[in-house]
């Protein structure tokens, strides 16, 4: 800073080299002023991500669980006969990716619907049910995406006979019997697996979301189902042992 006089007059001035160190200082304050508030917005924008993630997550699990409890359970008036035509001794397919299984939604001891309210579910191992796939449920994850059995889908499982009907529950290859069943506009399914916590009784399910528009941010949740009626495994079959 230097002084010059001017009719008598102190007249204060800068240096340019004092301009330059206050505007690096200026310039200097500013950049980080923008940091601060981008890391702010950068945090504000991933909590916000994954808490949707959070929230689709849980929804997702809680709509698995409300099917997953109630695998095998079968009415009161019960026909063991043709429950048994399709358990091979369980009311499950289980692998990683994919878990398929039945119960009996309406509650006629019968897989599928019985015909008349008298009528036997199958004879001569010979299933004699009807609207057979609406009490069969499923869940694959297939490359990034979410299926589900698709129980409007008719197959020749109504009238199969003998071992033919254990097919149901032999592999999760079926292409033609699986639709989508999750709105991924916001995320992506990462990964998703199905495992015994406790065979027979607990099913853990772990989910993986990502967002879509920013991937790295990733969200990973369990879930575990308690199968209500694991104490009735005697009408899955006599072999089914931990």
């Amino acid at each position: 800073m230097w002084h010059k006089h001017r009719n008598g007059q102190i007249v204060v001035a800068f240096s340019f080299i004092e301009l330059l160190v206050s505007l690096l200082l200026s310039s200097t304050l500013l950049g980080l002023f923008a940091t601060f508030y981008s890391d702010i917005y950068r945090h504000q924008h991933q909590q916000r991500v994954q808490f949707a993630l959070q929230k689709q997550s849980h929804q997702l699990l809680d709509y698995l669980q409300k099917h997953l409890q109630h695998i095998g359970y079968q009415g009161l008036n019960r026909e063991p006969e043709q429950w048994a035509l399709f358990t091979k001794n369980q009311p499950y397919y289980l692998e990683k990716h994919c878990l398929l299984f039945f119960y009996d939604i309406n509650q006629d001891g019968c897989l599928g619907k019985r015909k008349t309210a008298k009528s036997a579910c199958q004879s001569d191992h010979r299933n004699h049910t009807q609207d057979l796939t609406k009490e069969i449920f499923g869940f694959k994850f297939l490359h990034g995406e979410l299926y589900a059995y698709e129980q409007k889908k008719k197959n020749n499982l109504n009238h199969c006979y003998g071992t033919a009907c254990q097919q149901l529950l032999n592999h999760c290859d079926f292409p033609t019997y699986w639709e989508k069943i999750a709105d991924q506009a916001d995320y992506q399914i990462a990964d998703m697996t199905f495992q015994w916590y406790k065979k027979g009784e607990i099913i853990e399910t772990q989910l993986t979301l990502a967002s879509t528009q920013t991937p790295t941010i990733r969200y990973h949740a369990k879930a575990y189902s308690y199968l209500l009626n694991h104490p009735e495994r005697k009408a899955w079959g006599k072999n089914h042992e931990q």
